[in-house]
């Protein structure tokens, strides 16, 4: 998959299904993997990368996602976390040494500033297009700012360039229109140099929702948000296990995942599976899904869908 590519997964607060929705087969039978989901409460504090020298404030724990091209020479990780009606996202893009490029690849790419240049076509050519592209300042640093913008829900994503160092870094915040998102505090805590703050490393092994099912409770009525669908921001990759690439197993699992109110995942339904520990990685994926909750009559609402994870040979 082309950088391209996989950056579309996560500029998904244009969109609400990404072929989540389907019907359950009537002759099979499912299995119920049971969760109370996993929560935690809103604490604002630096999180950092000590390898990349890289930190930002965040308010919780982040779920990781892989991203890079090794056909492109690049590398990165993505880091989603859902707060409050809001997700923030923190990711960054770097040079692949040569010595780590895959082999396999029908062309090749070097790693420069033209690979950020087509990253920017891309998100000006997504659909619905942005509303706005600006330039702006982050701190001492220069960022390009993209806005995106619904009857019911706003994104924006800034890029800043970091070439000194072989890369460049990218922060993005998805939330519903008059939703309180600290925008200014999540921007201007960026560091890009001198690490500061709990160690990230992989992450968390499940998107962590508020420990309240409804923190804006004690808001004045007009701001709290608006109604909307559910939003997926961001859908784990699922990884091809060794056991099954070399059994030459391929197809689909099928899940029914509960998106609970208060922003993580409840149970799991196993509608269809595979051997190998194919459903298994599945289901560790879906528990990273990040989202926005449904929305009606002014609250958050808990919904079940179904979704796919395919799996094939390479």
């Amino acid at each position: 998959m082309k950088l391209g590519q996989r950056i579309l997964l996560f500029i998904c607060i244009l969109t609400t299904a990404l072929g989540l929705v389907a019907q359950e087969p009537a002759n099979q039978a499912s299995i119920v993997v049971e969760s109370n989901g996993k929560t935690a409460p809103i604490l604002w504090e630096y999180y950092q990368l000590p390898d990349e020298k890289l930190s930002v404030m965040l308010p919780k724990l982040p779920v990781e996602s892989r991203i890079g091209d090794p056909c492109e020479q690049t590398r990165g990780s993505a880091f989603h976390v859902y707060a409050d009606n809001a997700v923030y996202e923190l990711r960054f893009y770097a040079k692949l040494p040569v010595s780590a490029s895959s082999s396999n690849c029908w062309k090749k790419v070097s790693f420069s500033e033209n690979t950020l240049t087509k990253q920017v076509e891309f998100l000006r050519q997504t659909k619905p297009a942005p509303v706005l592209e600006s330039n702006t300042n982050i701190g001492l640093r220069r960022a390009q700012l993209f806005t995106w913008n619904t009857p019911t829900e706003i994104a924006k994503r800034w890029i800043i360039a970091d070439f000194a160092n072989d890369r460049w870094v990218e922060l993005s915040v998805n939330y519903r229109k008059n939703s309180a998102v600290d925008e200014s505090r999540f921007l201007n805590s960026l560091q890009l140099g001198s690490p500061i703050g709990k160690v990230i490393g992989p992450g968390s092994l499940a998107t962590l929702g508020d420990t309240e099912s409804q923190p804006a409770k004690q808001r004045k009525l007009e701001s709290l948000p608006v109604d909307g669908p559910l939003l997926l921001i961001n859908k784990s990759p699922a990884a091809y296990t060794d056991a099954a690439r070399s059994s030459a197993i391929h197809g689909t699992v099928k899940l029914k995942v509960t998106f609970l109110a208060n922003g993580c995942i409840g149970n799991i339904t196993v509608v269809s599976s595979l051997p190998n520990g194919l459903t298994e990685e599945a289901i560790a994926a879906a528990r990273r899904f990040v989202f926005i909750p449904k929305r009606a009559n002014g609250v958050a609402v808990s919904l079940v869908k179904e979704v796919h994870y395919g799996f094939s040979i390479y």
